[in-house]
């Protein structure tokens, strides 16, 4: 049985966006987290983030970010679940915060 392949990673509409790439650094390196604790280290990452508040990191993050990583197979989340992670399908590296490499089997994509 073969492991699914996704498409190459656009990074130019996904993994250039800032805070996609800090949120993917933040469950690379915490695990499955709340959206709630996203939103506000989110937040808390110093020149990091466009979000002022972590509601509206929280709104962002439900309704834009993780619905994008998800269809893409980055994140695993669903509609009305508090906790996000990233897929066991991708090999996730980050070097720094605006490094992001997502390895799919033997695909990288990078941005």
């Amino acid at each position: 049985m073969s492991s699914p392949r996704w498409p190459a990673v656009d990074s130019s509409e996904l993994l250039t966006h800032g805070d996609r790439r800090q949120l993917c650094s933040i469950l690379a390196a915490s695990g499955p987290l709340p959206i709630s604790v996203l939103a506000e280290r989110l937040v808390d990452r110093a020149g990091g983030s466009t979000f002022d508040d972590p509601t509206s990191a929280r709104i962002a993050l439900r309704h834009n970010h993780l619905p994008r990583l998800r269809d893409r197979g980055i994140v695993d989340y669903e509609p009305g679940d508090e906790f996000v992670s990233i897929t066991d399908q991708v090999t996730f590296e980050a070097d720094d915060a605006d490094l992001v490499t997502v390895v799919y089997g033997s695909h990288v994509a990078g941005a």
